[in-house]
């Protein structure tokens, strides 16, 4: 079936890509070959969406694309895949191709070019990604009724829902996935599909990092709740994530509030693991991403613990300076694993907590009483103006105040090791006391006076 599209369309694309792609399509057909964007980027521009990346498929050969074009790099021939360089942007240009088996649920065993953009497109995954657009003539390829599947806002795999997932175990994450990042439904043929036990032992060979990688893009999206609602309905936590266990809408619902995915990721598997670090380590997350979960992680059992009273205002001033001193550990912590993000270094972990302890409290179980503003079309929060909000709210702005202008690491003391080492003190023991003496500080900033610190250490060492 075809269509025809207005090109203003094209508007949507990123500049310079407009020109380039024009440029492309001119290049290839005034050569005798066709040229065709395709895929998720012809979805995109359908749904009004902003495009970054275009995919661009042709009959041509990659020899044929190699003579062509200038500047070109082979990235993908084995897939018949080459990049073309204009103007130093990359764009990958495919040859039309068939597929044959899946053998290990991944890729396909064996690639063939294809002679018609028809069979290039029958071996995608979703109607809605089956769609391509000849960007010189407005002119819309849906052979699979793509474009009635956008209006309807349904995902649906092309043909056999279960030869489509046994041909790639990863596809039904994928349909996952665009649950949160288009906010379709899952047609009901393709969601049934997901708990055939054929495509289920099929989904098993699937290597970790994809299913991660999916998962990241859909933490990515505005509203990600989706996507882990779409994951437990099928049961696909079980194969991917055992160490997970499904959560409660109102929970998932609750992600949606914050905008950084690493936080999300964090709040997601505390609540939904008894190990979060070893969780997040099966998932194959970086080094720097895991020291991030660990870290927030801290800060959600310093939350759990509050009870309700802003530490800043509390009568008890005892208590208020043992809570400050804790909380002091954890601030001194991120800014130091955070130093290198960024100016000031714990940025990451402010934005988190900021939306965290401003916008909701309501995943913690103790705030659980508190009224709440329920919304059909957003997450449940605490009444704007409610004491809790405030509360959490002075008590964000005493961390502000602290991370700017307190002490909190060793390095922040008013003596360093070569004062000690002067007075006597060598390794493991100077190092327990730098760290003794930060405790003091914790409990109260004012004291970080040289005065005062050497005379604590006197009496250490009398003591």
């Amino acid at each position: 079936m075809k269509h025809k599209i207005d090109l203003s369309i094209l508007k949507l694309l990123e500049k310079p890509v407009p020109s380039h792609v024009v440029e492309l399509h001119r290049t290839l057909t005034s050569h005798g070959f066709q040229c065709h964007l395709v895929g998720g980027c012809v979805r995109d521009l359908l749904l009004g969406r902003q495009v970054q990346d275009v995919d661009i498929t042709t009959d041509a050969r990659p020899e044929d694309i190699v003579r062509i074009f200038r500047r070109t790099v082979p990235t993908g021939l084995q897939h018949g895949t080459v990049t073309v360089l204009l103007d130093s942007h990359p764009y990958e240009v495919t040859t039309y191709r068939t597929e044959s088996e899946y053998t290990d649920a991944r890729r396909p065993d064996r690639i063939e070019y294809a002679s018609t953009l028809e069979e290039d497109l029958s071996r995608r995954d979703f109607t809605i990604n089956a769609l391509a657009l000849n960007p010189a003539t407005g002119e819309l390829i849906d052979e699979f009724d793509g474009q009635a599947d956008l209006e309807r806002r349904i995902i649906r795999t092309i043909g056999r829902p279960e030869d489509r997932f046994f041909e790639d175990g990863l596809r039904p994450v994928r349909a996952c996935r665009f649950r949160a990042t288009l906010g379709f439904r899952i047609e009901k043929e393709t969601h049934d599909a997901m708990l055939r036990v054929d495509v289920r032992s099929r989904m098993k060979g699937v290597a970790i990092e994809r299913f991660s990688d999916e998962l990241w893009k859909g933490l990515k999206a505005s509203h990600p709740s989706p996507m882990f609602e779409a994951m437990q309905e099928a049961d696909l936590l079980s194969i991917f994530v055992p160490c997970a266990t499904p959560q409660p809408v109102s929970f998932l619902e609750s992600l949606n509030a914050f905008a950084d995915p690493v936080f999300r990721m964090a709040l997601w598997l505390d609540r939904a693991s008894s190990e979060p670090e070893r969780c997040a380590k099966h998932l194959r997350l970086s080094g720097a991403v895991i020291k991030r979960i660990v870290l927030y992680g801290a800060l959600f059992r310093l939350l759990e613990s509050f009870d309700g009273d802003s530490i800043v205002a509390l009568e008890d001033a005892q208590k208020a300076a043992l809570e400050k001193s804790r909380w002091r550990r954890l601030l001194g912590r991120f800014k130091k694993e955070l130093r290198g993000e960024g100016d000031p270094a714990p940025a990451l972990f402010l934005e988190a907590a900021s939306a965290f302890i401003k916008e909701t409290a309501v995943t913690l179980p103790h705030f659980s009483g508190n009224p709440i503003d329920v919304d059909a079309d957003r997450p449940a929060r605490p009444q704007s103006g409610g004491i809790v909000a405030e509360r959490l709210t002075a008590h964000y702005d005493w961390m502000m105040r602290s991370l700017a202008t307190e002490p909190l690491l060793i390095t922040d003391l008013a003596i360093n090791g070569n004062d000690l080492q002067q007075l006597g003190f060598r390794g493991a023991e100077l190092g327990a006391l730098l760290q003794l003496l930060l405790d003091r500080i914790h409990i109260d900033p004012s004291l970080n006076t040289k005065e005062w610190l050497l005379e604590e250490v006197e009496r250490q060492r009398k003591s």
